[in-house]
């Protein structure tokens, strides 16, 4: 019985982080887009790679790659990126004609000295006069580069969801103190988020994506969480314990939905399993007696002699 009431409570608390996450989640992605980071970052990745500004202007305005009016690219596939380094290079002569490895090197010679001569020079000689090992040396090239692209807009976004997570958790004066309490104390409660927290991680297997944020925050609104700032603390402990609260939320929200999600299936998981040992067996059914041992009609009423 009480190692299940630790686990409903690490349940609801899973549950919890993961609603507020998702509301995270969908924040960032709505900053990001209206900062516009991942264009942007994408751009000055080309750009850096590329160093030389007049080569770069053409490649990223080249016709495969140049965004709208309103919106840039967000993402260059690899080959396509090849097609309009390689126009930028040699532009070929005839429509539909591709240059030969030889007049991309003769092109090559013609660039500013600087790092993207020395490797574009590198990737030509190490193809041997072959047209597809110099293509595969430039994607190879531009994957390396954009890999840092990436890591480099992944930790700006791991900024931003701590940045976001207390932001959630102070506005919501949501501590991870006294949601714990509150669940210990709160049979009700507990077995209600217990049961809303196996229905999210057992029903589905992914992250719902329909699931928006008027539609998180009115399914955490169903139960008398301890949230908001209606109740303040009364003395400097209660403060302390509130302030560790809050930053617990913060670091807890910003793991991530898919992080609660996938621990939400596993407890779940782990709580069926746990309900059905405690549940007793059903006893064996007992045995009919062969036809040839039951008493005959006749005899059934018969009282038995000494």
């Amino acid at each position: 019985m009480f190692g299940s009431t630790i686990l409903d409570v690490v349940l609801g608390l899973v549950f919890i982080y993961f609603m507020l996450s998702l509301i995270a989640s969908q924040a960032n992605d709505l900053i990001a887009r209206m900062l516009k980071w991942r264009a942007k970052g994408l751009e000055a990745g080309v750009r850096k790679m590329l160093s030389d500004k007049e080569l770069a202007n053409l490649v990223w305005n080249h016709p495969l790659i140049a965004g709208t009016e309103f919106k840039a690219p967000e993402n260059i596939p690899s080959g396509t990126f090849v097609v309009a380094l390689i126009d930028a290079i040699a532009p070929p002569r005839e429509a539909g004609a591709a240059p030969a490895v030889q007049a991309i090197q003769s092109q090559i010679n013609h660039l500013p000295e600087g790092h993207v001569k020395k490797q574009l020079t590198l990737i030509v000689n190490s193809a041997n006069g072959s047209m597809i090992q110099a293509r595969a040396g430039i994607e190879s090239w531009f994957n390396a580069s954009m890999d840092r692209v990436s890591a480099e807009y992944k930790k700006r976004m791991q900024l931003l969801t701590l940045i976001v997570a207390f932001v959630i958790s102070a506005i919501l004066g949501a501590d991870s103190v006294g949601l714990a309490n509150a669940l210990w104390r709160e049979p009700v409660m507990r077995s209600a988020f217990a049961g809303s927290a196996q229905q999210s991680g057992i029903v589905t297997t992914a992250i719902p994506a329909a699931l928006n944020t008027q539609d998180v925050v009115k399914q955490l609104s169903q139960y008398n969480l301890p949230i908001g700032w209606s109740n303040l603390p009364q003395d400097p402990i209660g403060w302390i314990a509130k302030l560790i609260g809050l930053i617990l939320t913060t670091l807890a929200v910003s793991l991530g939905a898919p992080f609660w999600f996938d621990l939400l299936r596993t407890l779940s998981n782990l709580r069926n399993a746990t309900a059905q040992t405690r549940t007793p067996a059903p006893a064996p059914a007992v045995a009919a007696l062969p036809a040839s041992l039951q008493p005959s009609n006749s005899e059934a009423g018969k009282p038995t002699t000494p």
